[in-house]
Order: C-alpha cells, then sequence, then structure tokens
C-alpha cells in the first residue's frame, strides 16, 4: 500500500527524446530545491515529491520521472540512505555520475502510481 500523500501518473509524451528541448520544455522550474540559489528544472510529474522530500531535509540529485520510457526515479547521495528508507522508499538502483565521479543512489518514486498518457 502507498502511504504517500498524494498519487499522479506520468503524462510526458512518450515521442519525447531524453535530453531533448520538449522534454525540457514540460518541466516545472522550483525556487530555493536543497537550498539553492538558483532554480532548478524538474520533471513536471515528480516535482512536488521531490519538494516533498526536500522540505523533510532530502536532498535529491537529478531524478527522472521516465518520461514513458524507462521507470522513474529519485536520486540522492548515499549518506541519505538511511532517511529514505525511514521514508519508507525502496532503493530501485545506485549509479555513477560520469561528470563528477560520484556515486547516487536511485529510488522508487511513490507519488507515479501509473505510467502512461491518457
Amino acid at each position: 500500500m502507498n502511504d504517500f500523500p498524494f498519487t499522479l501518473r506520468c503524462v510526458c509524451s512518450p515521442e519525447h527524446t531524453f535530453g531533448s528541448a520538449a522534454v525540457y520544455r514540460e518541466q516545472v522550474t522550483v525556487n530555493n530545491l536543497n537550498g539553492a540559489t538558483r532554480p532548478h528544472s524538474i520533471d513536471r510529474c515528480i516535482a512536488f515529491e521531490v519538494m516533498w522530500l526536500n522540505e523533510r531535509g532530502i536532498t535529491t540529485l537529478g531524478s527522472c520521472c521516465g518520461h514513458n520510457k524507462q521507470p522513474p526515479l529519485l536520486s540522492t547521495d548515499p549518506d541519505q540512505g538511511v532517511a529514505m528508507v525511514a521514508l519508507g522508499y525502496e532503493q530501485s538502483m545506485s549509479h555513477r555520475d560520469d561528470a563528477g565521479g560520484r556515486w547516487w543512489i536511485g529510488w522508487k518514486p511513490k507519488s507515479l502510481v501509473e505510467r502512461g498518457n491518457p
């Protein structure tokens, strides 16, 4: 059973290519994410969950809704693992940031209970 306070469905177009301008147009801009001084773009489908986690002290990194092509992913530093498990999150993977060389932990979002466009 999902204990998240709300549920959403990914409505991204599966026609769009990862990293394309069309994907970025589907994102929303959030100010003060993770205490940053500059705005961040987040996939619309998971923006509320990312902000919800941030309000609880979880720093997210490069999360992705999957754009109806891949499973969605919430990414955090490994040191956030205990807190994510305490919030009931299930780890889905770990991956390495090619640019910075640091490891990220991937978690299954709770808010996306359904994928696909109507």
